[in-house]
């Protein structure tokens, strides 16, 4: 009687030995394919990668020898409405009145009428953005783009430029940078500094005032290794307003 008891024994040892070498073996599988995952995600992120850089909402900042923002992108949301595609307009007027309660709602009704297209907000909140896109009307059209910011303001804006509403350089750096600014999400580091250039400006306006003249500039290099440290033109203008100037003064001298 005791052979048996013991064969029986020795079966479901086995048997346990082999549930827990399965075990083993599935928790092996799983954690390799999380790692695989892992590594695939890592590299679809990866900054660098030509592959993943380029695209129509990129554009690469821009910083001074310090390292202080010259030109920076943060993406932005514009919704718009496609009157064609509203679900119930009475309804949709209602939420977007409880949504935006400072609106001029006589103006949307007639754009809800006349127009094909139409924006109701652009640079939207992610609060009013979660607000519209719970309503779930069809209409809504979501739009992703990008905001070009110029933290400096005046103090760079000849040197620097613009873009236009399609991510294009339109002067300056922005534009004689274009295609490298688009294709790259390193920052362009100048050699510019950004203390130095505010103290220069400084001092080109109060000669301004002294002279009464139109314009002026000047420019500071080091004459080591032929680095811009500053440059600056005057009069100047505030990047971030987008404004068309036609006033010839406004030339980069």
């Amino acid at each position: 009687m005791i052979y048996p008891l013991i064969f029986c024994k020795l079966i479901l040892l086995i048997i346990i030995l082999s549930l827990l070498i399965s075990i083993f073996f599935i928790l092996y599988i799983i954690y390799s394919i999380h790692l695989i995952h892992l590594g695939s995600r890592a590299k679809a992120v990866d900054p660098y990668k030509s592959s993943n850089i380029v695209g129509p909402l990129n554009r690469a900042d821009i910083i001074d020898i310090n390292g202080n923002y010259l030109a920076k992108t943060v993406s932005t949301t514009n919704v718009g409405i496609k009157p064609s595609e509203v679900i119930n307009e009475k309804k949709l007027l209602f939420n977007l009145k409880y949504i935006f309660p400072d609106k001029n709602f006589n103006e949307i009704k007639d754009k809800l009428k006349k127009d094909k297209f139409f924006y109701i907000e652009k640079n939207i909140s992610d609060e009013k953005y979660e607000q519209l896109m719970k309503l779930g009307d069809k209409s809504i059209k979501p739009e992703k783009k990008i905001l070009r910011l110029y933290p400096q303001k005046n103090l760079f804006s000849h040197l620097v430029g613009q873009i236009d509403s399609d991510n294009i350089g339109i002067s300056g750096i922005e534009k004689s940078q274009n295609t490298l600014l688009r294709e790259t999400k390193i920052p362009l580091q100048l050699t510019l500094d950004s203390d130095i250039q505010f103290l220069v400006r400084k001092e080109l306006i109060r000669f301004n005032s002294v002279f009464q003249s139109k314009g002026s500039a000047a420019i500071l290099m080091n004459i080591h290794n032929g680095n811009i440290l500053s440059l600056v033109s005057l009069p100047d203008f505030d990047p971030n307003k987008r404004e068309n100037i036609k006033d010839k003064n406004y030339i980069n001298n």
